[in-house]
């Protein structure tokens, strides 16, 4: 009979007036024995829980070292679970009580008598703890629980149970040589004679009576063992994910004892002969090209280098340099490769093109690289506007209804009988907005592949993305300066300025004061910081002057500028005084908005889609070639007059 220790996290609580010990001892899954080649498995259904068990500390039976005791022992065939009053008073059991207090987590080891043990060979399976294994796998059918001590170490970091035995179960479960090698990590049949008689006199030496550790020789010999096949399984691991799709060559390399970085470098040599061109096509057989790839040497070409790795990786655009596709004829040909067809097929290059726009290959690339090219260029697009506009999702066009956050103000508290009394929203409370579809077609022709002529992506795609962004900025400010005539700004609403209203030191700070003393129709303070001052470029200086300077010139009293960094943002915003595109512009107007979570404005995208999409649809029967649509669905609306303060800017 054998005593098993199991590793456990303990817990000690308050509970009343006395202290409480509760530990998870098993969860019924495999555990680690040491000096077993295989996981052991207690089985709880044969587990006798009968006694209670004494809470020792350190394994130690003295009266100074008694915790407690367990009162409850819970076996459900599944899990263990012991819990019991902590009764120690001695100082040894009070300082543990105090290192639990402060932080300090417990381990328990939980001791189990092996009676009767069975052994399950390899690919066998059984069901214990409600649980099926397969083995090989050691399962004690029959302990008895015997203890539980508690240690100062912390718990085990990868697992919550731990098992460790330093000896057999029964002599009929000994392991073999062979088990023994197997439990060390190694492969009896890759044995050198050496290595194979220093194994095995460090298993006679440890299956011995006595029980003697090995000799030193036969112990290192087994360390070097182990940390050469460690070795050489991570070596053969990375290998064989950088020879991906290339079998023969993660052979050779296990087999010559390449390094990594040799077969990679045989990996790379293979894809670029790969892509050399053969005489029967004129284009290559393009192994390991894809879509991304081809997509990738476009935006080479059209001088988008930075925005091709960003979108499609180095390694893409390091084969598509080397794919020699040249022109888009060339490109045309690879897209009928991708889709199983060959351009020796076509008599000329006129039936290959038109094969090749029949294909989801070629439309794919070019969308694909239109798409990325004018994303690049939209996210360029100054945007602003997200420092103080709150994002919105809309599900659909339907008109959508946004809240106020100054709407629900505080909480109420809960009355004698709990009863949680409803808010309501009333219109002052929510402000309505919808999203819009905004569209631009491209066409990319025949003559267009044939002349070689790549200003759709070159010029006209990042034209579109700098379009995208100018029309969403163009809604966002026009909304705001019709803000004022639509009583969105107002003296009533505590946030507009109109005579002596000039950007200046004494304005700023009245407008800031004005946002912070905003209260909702209750009169609660809803605590609105401003975060982002807008001015047109005429004041541009001023408001530098007046964020960024240490002192104020020519004052009597204290010089120090009391406006210094009172917002985290300064926006320049030249729509502001352009009468040409825009209403109730001026150059000396400026505003305060809150973040974005105080919703001074809303700006909208149909289902999140803050980003302009690219589309492929068929040309009329009179075309040959495709269209390439691109739209987005956005919108803005005024939303809470509260976070936004407007001064006109008269002496």
């Amino acid at each position: 009979m054998k005593t098993l220790h199991f590793n456990a996290k303990l817990n000690l609580s308050a509970s009343g007036k006395q202290r409480r010990f509760s530990i998870l001892a098993y969860s019924g899954g495999l555990l680690p024995v040491e000096g077993f080649p295989v996981p052991v498995i207690v089985d709880l259904q044969g587990l006798d829980t009968s006694t209670s068990i004494p809470i020792l500390i350190d394994h130690t039976a003295t009266v100074e070292n008694t915790l407690g005791l367990t009162d409850q022992i819970q076996n459900d065939g599944r899990s263990l679970t012991l819990s019991g009053p902590v009764t120690g008073v001695s100082v040894t059991a009070r300082q543990v009580l105090d290192q639990s207090s402060a932080g300090h987590t417990w381990q328990a080891s939980i001791g189990a008598s092996v009676i009767e043990a069975q052994r399950i060979a390899t690919g066998d399976s059984v069901t214990v703890n409600g649980q099926r294994f397969v083995g090989p796998v050691i399962v004690a059918r029959r302990s008895v629980l015997k203890e539980t001590s508690v240690l100062p170490m912390g718990a085990d970091s990868t697992t919550s149970v731990n098992l460790a035995a330093k000896a057999a179960l029964k002599e009929s479960i000994k392991m073999s040589f062979e088990e023994f090698v197997v439990s060390l990590g190694l492969d009896v049949a890759t044995l050198t004679p050496e290595a194979s008689a220093a194994l095995q006199i460090a298993f006679d030496t440890q299956a011995s009576p006595n029980g003697n550790a090995p000799a030193p020789a036969a112990a290192q010999a087994v360390l070097n063992l182990k940390a050469a096949s460690s070795k050489e399984l991570r070596r053969q691991s990375e290998i064989n994910a950088m020879c991906a799709g290339f079998p023969n060559i993660a052979a050779a390399a296990i087999e010559n004892d390449w390094s990594p970085v040799e077969a990679q470098n045989h990996v790379l040599k293979a894809r670029l002969n790969s892509m050399a061109p053969n005489n029967r096509s004129g284009i290559s057989d393009r192994q390991g090209i894809t879509k991304d790839t081809l997509s990738a040497g476009l935006m080479i070409r059209a001088g988008h280098e930075a925005a091709a790795v960003k979108a499609f990786g180095a390694q893409n655009c390091e084969l598509a340099r080397a794919s020699r596709i040249t022109n888009l004829v060339d490109l045309s040909a690879a897209a009928l490769t991708l889709s199983g067809r060959d351009r020796s097929e076509f008599g000329s290059d006129n039936e290959m093109i038109r094969a090749a726009f029949s294909t989801t290959s070629l439309p794919t690339i070019l969308s694909n690289t239109v798409g990325r090219t004018l994303t690049q260029a939209y996210e360029e697009t100054t945007s602003v506007w997200r420092s103080f506009c709150h994002v919105a999702d809309a599900q659909d066009f339907k008109t959508q209804t946004g809240v106020r956050p100054g709407a629900i103000a505080t909480l109420e508290e809960l009355g004698a009988g709990g009863n949680i009394k409803h808010g309501t929203l009333t219109e002052e409370d929510t402000y309505s907005w919808n999203v819009a579809t905004y569209a631009k077609m491209l066409g990319i022709t025949r003559q267009t592949v044939i002349n070689d002529d790549l200003g759709f992506i070159a010029e006209l795609a990042p034209m579109m993305g700098t379009a995208a962004g100018r029309t969403l900025n163009d809604l966002i400010w026009g909304v705001i300066l019709g803000a004022q005539a639509a009583g969105f700004f107002a003296s009533g609403n505590g946030n507009l300025a109109t005579t002596s209203s000039a950007l200046a030191v004494a304005t700023l700070g009245a407008a800031v004061a004005a946002m912070r003393s905003q209260r909702d129709s209750q009169g609660h303070d809803i605590n609105i910081q401003p975060a982002v001052l807008v001015v047109t470029p005429v004041l541009e200086l001023t408001a530098r002057a007046l964020l960024n300077s240490n002192d104020m010139l020519g004052t009597s009293g204290p010089n120090g500028n009391p406006v210094k960094g009172i917002v985290k943002e300064l926006i320049i915003e030249p729509r502001l005084s352009n009468s040409t595109r825009f209403s109730n512009t001026s150059a000396t107007q400026w505003y305060l908005f809150g973040a974005p979570a105080t919703r001074p404005v809303t700006v909208g995208f149909l289902r999140g889609a803050t980003m302009p999409t690219v589309e492929t649809a068929d040309s009329d029967f009179n075309t040959l070639g495709i269209q390439l649509r691109v739209f987005h669905d956005f919108g803005a609306a005024l939303s809470d007059e509260k976070a936004a303060y407007k001064a006109t800017g008269q002496e």
